[in-house]
């Protein structure tokens, strides 16, 4: 009966491992796809703010870019956001960082969102970069 009971709860053991591992990686993967539409939308803000000649885009300082094309500092309230790309106001994770860097000598931006990893290993971030030049 002792054998039994060792083998079973050796067994639930390693099913709640398995389950667990299993949750994180399912929660690590949709939560590195809400970001990637994140970026995504930081960059269709920049070619529309592009296309109406706002030469802001081209700082050489972080920013983000809100739902109404208005800019901001990337350090800011403005640019912690939850999936929907609204200001993150009730500190529910995870909330994404995001910035948009422009390096003048390549003419290439990149957006950028980071996160705290579901993993407890740090920082967890999706970049996409996008060539545009000031001509255009």
């Amino acid at each position: 009966v002792l054998i039994a009971i060792a083998v079973l709860s050796l067994i639930l053991v390693g099913a709640f491992i398995t389950s667990s591992h299993s949750l994180k990686t399912t929660q690590d993967s949709q939560e590195h796809g809400e970001a990637l539409a994140l970026v995504s939308g930081q960059l269709e803000k920049l070619k529309q703010l592009v296309s109406s000649n706002d030469r802001r885009v081209f700082s050489g300082r972080p920013y983000c870019i809100d739902n109404s094309l208005a800019i901001f500092n990337s350090t800011t309230a403005n640019c912690l956001v939850n999936s929907d790309s609204t200001p993150d106001t009730s500190g529910k994770q995870p909330a994404y960082r995001l910035s948009i860097t422009w390096n003048s000598v390549t003419n290439i931006f990149i957006a950028k969102a980071t996160w705290a990893s579901v993993n407890g290993n740090g920082q967890a971030n999706v970049s996409l970069s996008y060539r545009l030049y000031q001509g255009t």
